[in-house]
């Protein structure tokens, strides 16, 4: 259910008069908010919240969204497309979430690029379509981390029954700590946290992979969802296994041995086509052997890539890499727009009119340091 508060169109700032109403409501009929799930406001602005079912009647800040819709290759408000009985049920059901101290509800550049997504991984799976490489460019604020899991969740739920597999592919430890400890852990969504794992070492990863390629000829049940960093993915650790791995294979399938170098790493790499891999700052981590490393381990592998600062150079082209023409950007000008990015004010200070003055002291202790 949707609660919809409705003020003059015409009076200034009208909507903030009915924001404070149905925050009022939440503290007078909280358990009317046990079945609602998002407040609409509809005055000089058009904007949505999600609810809270505020048994303590405690006074809350909210961050209130507008809902924009894609019409002719621009993004115009729309609020009553949200209010739509499709799009409203399948933001509650793929896009709601509770979490500790309150519920978040996908704002719309989250809803447009994770849907985009959904659409090319049944067409990947279903077989319209081989392209499984493909990049969202979301400015920072966009709030991709979140896109990330809305994906992640689909596709584990719709491809339960064929035991999805799900990486979240980072470079850094303090990005798969913020993963999981303050966005993944607070939200209450069982199922995924009870499968999620942190790959902490190359041994635990090697073991995975070994458990997912047997699961082509034994019963194991390779389902789970993990995250990985790209450094686990050395090129002499993952070839050596992948050709044992090909030898297993090959006499276990196909009754025979092999020896061809080639031959063993392309029968040990991963067939399966329910991978879901989701990369996180991919410009800076998609170019070198790691990555090449992990595209040799998962050849079918889908691959979603999140920048919002893509490379255009010869040696590193983030478009190149995944197929050119991004599956969705959010710019800064939209990020500025939503509220999201504070605009950017500089200044152009010319480097003939610098002067810096060191004496010869501090030069000797610099050349020291």
């Amino acid at each position: 259910m949707a609660i919809i508060e409705v003020e003059p169109t015409k009076e200034p700032r009208s909507e903030e008069k009915g924001l404070r109403q149905i925050l009022s409501y939440e503290q007078r009929s909280f358990d009317l908010f046990k079945l609602v799930q998002i407040g609409i406001v509809y005055g000089e602005r058009k904007i949505y919240i999600p609810t809270f079912l505020n048994r303590e009647r405690k006074e809350r800040i909210v961050f209130p969204q507008v809902w924009k819709v894609e019409k002719d290759g621009k993004k115009v408000e729309d609020i009553f497309d949200l209010l739509k009985p499709s799009t409203f049920l399948n933001v509650v059901r793929w896009y709601t979430f509770f979490k500790k101290g309150g519920k978040i509800v996908a704002r719309y550049p989250q809803y447009i690029a994770s849907e985009k997504t959904i659409k090319t991984i049944r067409e990947y799976l279903t077989g319209k379509t081989e392209k499984r490489d493909w990049l969202v460019w979301h400015w920072q604020g966009s709030g991709k981390t979140y896109t990330m899991f809305f994906i992640a969740n689909w596709f584990f739920e719709e491809f339960y029954a064929k035991d999805p597999v799900i990486i979240f592919l980072l470079d850094r430890i303090e990005l798969q700590r913020q993963l999981y400890e303050d966005f993944i852990q607070p939200l209450k969504a069982e199922r995924f946290k009870n499968n999620l794992e942190i790959v902490d070492s190359i041994d635990k990863l090697k073991q995975i992979i070994t458990n997912l390629k047997r699961s082509e000829y034994k019963a194991i049940i390779p389902r789970g969802i993990y995250i990985v960093l790209i450094q686990k993915f050395r090129s002499e650790e993952f070839q050596e296994l992948l050709k044992e791995l090909g030898r297993e294979y090959l006499l276990e399938k196909e009754n025979r041995l092999e020896e061809d170098e080639n031959e063993l790493l392309k029968a040990g790499a991963i067939k399966k086509r329910e991978i879901l891999i989701l990369i996180d700052e991919a410009h800076r981590s998609q170019y070198g052997t790691l990555a090449s490393t992990m595209k040799m381990v998962f050849p079918n592998a889908i691959r979603i890539a999140f920048t919002g600062t893509p490379i255009f150079s010869f040696e590193r082209n983030t478009f190149r890499e995944f197929g050119h023409k991004p599956l969705d950007i959010y710019f800064i000008k939209d990020s500025i727009e939503d509220g999201f990015t504070v605009p950017i004010a500089y200044d152009v200070v010319k480097e003939k009119d610098m002067r810096i003055n060191v004496s010869l002291p501090l030069l000797d202790n610099i050349e020291e340091l």
